[in-house]
């Protein structure tokens, strides 16, 4: 008589970050709490709420042993919160919560058998409860790539699922730079990239309170298409100029040096911290040549490729850190 063995199942730590949430968060932790995959820690640091988000969490803690709260001493805003948060987790994945979202029944589930021997996997996200898979995929260009991180920050970190052995490898920080873009880089760079789930595991509300909402708000202003052809150069060279596009780069640049397979990756961030016109023309010549591994649609056109360094840098508050600030 065989005894079946039942499969290992790693430990996790869902981190959720809180800032006067009161109005969608009851909502958010029924779906957490409600996961069909055990969870060891549900880990929620608050950023000084003036709400009743705080005693609302305590409400779930008396119920639910495996909640842990934490308040921090001074608001530290989204990014640093996150980041801090994340580093607090003790599960052996470690999966990012928004504290507005709602999340499928099976999401745990599905990205633990998804994530394989990657650093992180992601899923989809659905804005609406009518959008499709094939919505999302027909409006994005799928794939994993570095090339394509470089400039887009297309990995959400409400989306991710990663290995906290991955997290506490990254030998640099800096919190001038989006965690989640820097998460999604660094698994590329520390990991062996990224696993994609092809399931709508969240529901993404988007309302005008969300911090990343006002963020993103200030990213797509609605202005004449022929702007970022216009005016994109000159914004390129202004970003070029910050610290923490120096500091993105110049660590990209570094790790992708000794690793053949990133080197077109490595070309075009050496073109992106060379100053002038020649090392800009030459990147947008690149983009071209790489437009199905960079460009954020399918399809893109030559032209719109040539010049996606334009089309990146305009209205890009990637690099400003005032805007990483609930308050």
């Amino acid at each position: 008589m065989t005894t079946e063995t039942t499969p290992y199942q790693p430990t996790i730590s869902v981190v959720m970050c809180t800032y006067n949430g009161e109005k969608f968060l009851h909502e958010q932790l029924d779906s957490i709490v409600r996961q069909s995959y055990p969870i060891h820690e549900l880990l929620i640091q608050d950023d000084g709420s003036t709400d009743h988000t705080v005693e609302i969490v305590r409400d779930y803690q008396s119920r639910y042993p495996y909640i842990r709260l934490h308040i921090n001493e001074k608001n530290l805003g989204f990014n640093k919160n996150f980041r801090s948060a994340i580093f607090r987790a003790e599960g052996e994945l470690i999966s990012i919560a928004d504290q507005d979202d709602v999340w499928h029944p099976d999401k745990l589930k599905e990205m633990v058998a998804c994530i394989a021997d990657k650093a992180l996997c992601f899923s989809f996200s659905s804005t609406s409860a009518t959008q499709t898979t094939e919505q999302i995929e027909q409006a994005l260009n799928n794939n994993t790539t570095l090339q394509r991180l470089l400039f887009s920050n297309c990995i959400p970190g409400h989306s991710m699922l990663l290995r906290r052995s991955f997290v506490h490898s990254i030998a640099t920080w800096h919190d001038d730079i989006l965690y989640d873009w820097w998460l999604a880089v660094n698994a590329h760079l520390y990991g062996n990239g990224s696993n994609r789930c092809d399931h709508i595991l969240t529901y993404h509300r988007v309302h005008g309170e969300s911090a990343m909402n006002r963020y993103h708000q200030q990213n797509n202003r609605k202005e004449n298409p022929c702007m970022p052809y216009l005016k994109g150069y000159f914004r390129y060279r202004k970003l070029t100029k910050r610290p923490a596009w120096q500091n993105f780069y110049q660590h990209i640049y570094e790790m992708t040096r000794e690793k053949d397979q990133l080197q077109t990756s490595h070309q075009l961030v050496g073109a992106m911290l060379r100053k002038g016109f020649f090392p800009f023309l030459s990147l947008c010549f690149c983009c071209a040549r790489h437009k199905e591994e960079i460009t954020t649609k399918k399809n893109t056109n030559m032209l719109r490729a040539f010049f996606y360094p334009c089309f990146y840098a305009y209205n890009n508050k990637c690099f400003d850190s005032s805007t990483f600030h609930e308050k």
